[in-house]
């Protein structure tokens, strides 16, 4: 997946049609798929981009792909969210993974 405004600002509106309030903080999850290898050695530059992520590594059901969540409790802007998805997308790109979206309960 490539980090694109247009699709991110998409996101956004959808949850705003389905009642977050964007204006206060939501837990968001942003995902990256790999080796566990691969997402095992990120994990650390991950948390060295922002200290306040919670991480969790699991395997996917199907296959031997591996998907790192990663937890953040922020205000849903599109120039933050964008902000974590370029960071997230260029640690991933360097360590043979990649980034595959964002997602949210709401708040």
């Amino acid at each position: 997946m490539i980090v694109d405004e247009k699709s991110t600002s998409d996101v956004l509106k959808q949850y705003q049609e389905l009642g977050f309030d964007l204006t206060k903080s939501m837990i968001i999850e942003f995902f990256i798929e790999g080796s566990q290898k691969n997402l095992q050695s990120i994990e650390s530059q991950i948390i060295s981009y922002r200290q306040d992520f919670q991480i969790s590594i699991e395997q996917n059901e199907f296959g031997e792909m591996w998907t790192c969540y990663c937890s953040v409790n922020i205000i849903p802007s599109l120039e933050n969210i964008l902000a974590i998805e370029t960071t997230l997308f260029d640690i991933a790109q360097k360590n043979d993974c990649n980034y595959e979206g964002f997602g949210s309960y709401g708040n």
